[in-house]
């Protein structure tokens, strides 16, 4: 039979793969909303919290006045509540499903490592790094499974998978004639520099995209040799090193652990006073690398690892 007409009400029941991964999605310890290799079904709803974390806003009551003074409100721990059914070919491995289940979670609990928790079929994909709260209670009846369980991300802002971008070289020839950039209190005017030798251009900038609501933060690698190298952004932000980077160096700047390694060594020190560790805001943001004194050996390059970031 062919379907020739469907009201507007037919969404509702169109099937629509929402699949939820515990551990590495690479190789889970669990899929909800999908057949395992022993032929176990699991099926979930989307489990309550996804969809925003509660938010924590302190207030201090006025003095001789009507109210209150609100502080800067944050986001608390996100608190996922799973419940859900499971249908095993046999008894038997609905039991054997069960034990695994919960084996999953005393694992999590022994060895103290957080679980990582993803949505596969958002676009793009979004995960939590979680470890589980409360008594998890699973019932075997027969062939049957009902369940239910929480976890808790500590940190509750959703991430999704990194990406890496670059290189970025120093100015060139042909780079932004003309283009000012800023670092500090001083403003520098994108000269012509041409490449020894010749030969094709590399870029030198980057225009690193940002798909998440939320800032996410970026690991900078400068490789030298680049003297007093900055990274700029087009926010306006920047961070800079007081250091050379001589031809064997590389320089990593941690904007979410807030660190500065030069060879795997601590350099927070050579970090320049007003420099900030910044982030790639919502949407994205052009990235250049400079040498406050004019360094432009085209070997040097700058590459950014981020990863997006959702409420």
């Amino acid at each position: 039979m062919t379907l020739l007409y469907a009201d507007d009400a037919a969404y509702l029941v169109q099937d629509e793969p929402q699949r939820y991964a515990l551990g590495d999605p690479a190789a889970p310890l669990l899929v909800l909303n999908a057949a395992d290799e022993f032929g176990v079904m699991w099926v979930c709803e989307e489990p309550d919290g996804w969809d925003s974390p509660s938010i924590d806003l302190p207030l201090d009551r006025r003095q001789g006045g009507h109210g209150a003074i609100p502080g800067e409100p944050t986001y608390e721990e996100r608190t996922l509540s799973f419940t859900g059914s499971a249908e095993a070919p046999t008894p038997a491995a609905a039991r054997a499903a069960r034990t695994r289940l919960l084996r999953a979670f005393l694992d999590a609990v022994r060895s103290g490592e957080e679980l990582l928790y993803t949505h596969l079929d958002e676009q793009p994909a979004r995960s939590l790094y979680v470890l589980p709260s409360g008594q998890p209670r699973v019932a075997v009846d027969g062939r049957w499974i009902d369940y239910a369980f929480v976890l808790v991300a500590g940190d509750p802002i959703k991430r999704g998978a990194d990406a890496t971008y670059g290189p970025v070289r120093l100015l060139s020839t042909a780079a932004e004639p003309g283009r000012s950039y800023t670092a500090g209190n001083r403003t520098y005017m994108a000269g012509l520099r041409s490449y020894p030798g010749g030969g094709s251009l590399a870029a030198t900038v980057a225009f690193v995209p940002n798909v998440g609501d939320e800032s996410a933060p970026a690991l900078f690698r400068i490789a030298g040799p680049v003297p007093s190298p900055i990274v700029q952004l087009g926010t306006g932000e920047y961070v800079e090193l007081n250091l050379d980077l001589g031809a064997l160096d590389t320089a990593e700047v941690d904007t979410d652990a807030g660190t500065v390694y030069v060879n795997g060594v601590n350099r927070f020190d050579a970090l320049v006073g007003r420099s900030t560790f910044p982030q790639i805001p919502p949407g994205g943001t052009e990235v250049r690398l400079r040498s406050r004194i004019g360094g432009s050996d085209p070997t040097a390059a700058l590459t950014i690892t981020t990863t997006p970031r959702w409420t």
